[in-house]
């Protein structure tokens, strides 16, 4: 290390947060196509899922495979934010 120490350590919190806010706007961009697919009139998660498939969306971690899983949790997401 010749020496070198830096004053502080990494902080986790930032980095936390800094994810937390990548995640929340990726959760925004998406959210537009899910209220396109609501507004033709599929409401399940599953339905929401595959129709986000077929139209080749990939989720917010870049997969091409959505789950009902992923579309509840994103829609968790924007409610907790806008809350």
């Amino acid at each position: 290390d010749r020496g070198y120490r830096p004053v502080m350590g990494p902080d986790a919190r930032a980095a936390a947060l800094a994810r937390q806010r990548v995640a929340e706007q990726a959760a925004h961009r998406i959210l537009l196509d899910l209220e396109a697919l609501r507004g033709e009139g599929i409401e399940s998660h599953a339905a929401l899922a595959r129709a986000m498939m077929a139209r080749g969306v990939p989720t917010p971690q870049g997969s091409p495979v959505w789950t009902h899983t992923i579309v509840a949790r994103l829609l968790a997401r924007v409610a907790s934010v806008s809350a």
